[in-house]
């Protein structure tokens, strides 16, 4: 072995270790220093990024939320201009009949008026017809029950029509509305008058219902009932008399359903207080309180029942109808008091929404 050779081996190993561990040592000593953290992109430019990474997803995001606002907006819209369907002269064909007349059926009454029906009410004497003469529209005609003829000859006019079938009047329906007066009081302390009053005017609205249901159906029309949906699934205490009256109203249209076929809705309320409903009471400053049955929901109801092709039998009005009719079955009957006797003190059970001069 050349010596010389070895030693200048020997000296260029050592060199290389002594480097080595000079650089070790350099970065042992700068490590303790953390690396620069790279430039944080703005707000901006992550956003453009973000666009353009899924430009697929947010196009058809972006589409899809437009759409949807679209056809929200033109319900919305549809629902206040809609209208009756009129002859090719533009008149009045569809004609509506309520049941009797109070508060109620007069908001009704004009709704359907300025939506293009003729509108019928069904009246006991000659006062009431004189009440429904001052409404002075005129296609809100009253028709006393008691008149036989008058009556024959309001039947009549839907069979002995001549013309084109376009220009004919056409039934379209019926609206049972309740009457009588929401008494809150306990059931011993009710006397005999006032269940014979109830009563009675219960029974002649079904009994005129009874005498219009050979030209209902010859007319393929619909019967529409409003009733206590709360009162009916519940029966809160002093209630009796309005509670009976709900149970009435649902149990005479399922009977009326079954037995003539006629195509009936029961519209179910959320308002405990619909019977003495009186709009003028709503404040004059237009500041109405949170309401459960509301009076534009409500008109909404009876005009999608009376032209929808098909309709379920049975509409809720209200969150609260729903929820004490569903939910009450499993709560117990004190939580119920508590709430019942809350909607009932907070007065929150007006349903005038729209006031109407």
């Amino acid at each position: 072995m050349n010596p010389e050779r070895w030693a200048a081996d020997l000296f260029g190993n050592v060199k290389d270790f002594s480097l080595h561990v000079l650089d070790f040592v350099h970065e042992k000593s700068t490590s303790s220093n953390p690396p620069a953290a790279p430039p944080v992109k703005p707000l901006g430019s992550q956003f453009v990024s973000f666009m353009n990474r899924n430009r697929v997803s947010v196009g058809l995001g972006s589409a899809a939320i437009f759409l949807a606002g679209l056809s929200y907006y033109k319900r919305y819209d549809y629902v206040k201009k809609r209208r009756a369907p009129r002859a090719p002269n533009h008149q009045k064909t569809q004609v509506m009949v309520l049941s009797a007349w109070n508060s109620l059926a007069s908001i009704i009454a004009h709704d359907l008026d300025r939506r293009g029906f003729i509108v019928v009410v069904l009246v006991r004497d000659a006062s009431e017809a004189a009440t429904v003469s001052m409404q002075q529209r005129p296609y809100i005609q009253s028709l006393i029950v008691t008149q036989n003829e008058a009556v024959e000859r309001f039947l009549s006019s839907f069979s002995n029509q001549r013309g084109p079938k376009e220009y004919a009047l056409r039934l379209r329906g019926l609206v049972l509305v309740p009457t009588g007066d929401s008494l809150y009081t306990p059931i011993e302390n009710i006397g005999k008058d006032a269940w014979f009053h109830a009563f009675q005017q219960l029974g002649e609205s079904f009994a005129n219902v009874s005498r219009l249901i050979p030209v209902l159906k010859d007319q393929k029309s619909r019967i529409i009932g409003l009733s206590h949906g709360i009162l009916s699934a519940y029966e809160p205490p002093n209630y009796a008399i309005p509670s009976i009256l709900s149970s009435s109203i649902e149990t005479f249209l399922h009977t009326l359903k079954r037995e003539s076929g006629l195509r009936v809705v029961c519209i179910k309320l959320g308002n405990l207080s619909f019977l003495n409903y009186d709009h003028s009471s709503s404040p004059a400053s237009g500041v109405y309180p949170p309401a459960v049955c509301t009076e534009r929901k409500v008109l909404n109801k009876i005009f999608d029942c009376l032209l929808d092709f098909w309709s379920t039998p049975n509409r809720h009005v209200g969150s609260r109808t729903f929820f004490l009719i569903h939910i009450s079955h499993f709560l117990p009957t004190c939580v119920l008091d508590v709430m019942f006797s809350f909607f009932h003190k907070t007065k929150h059970l007006s349903c005038a929404l729209v006031k109407r001069v």
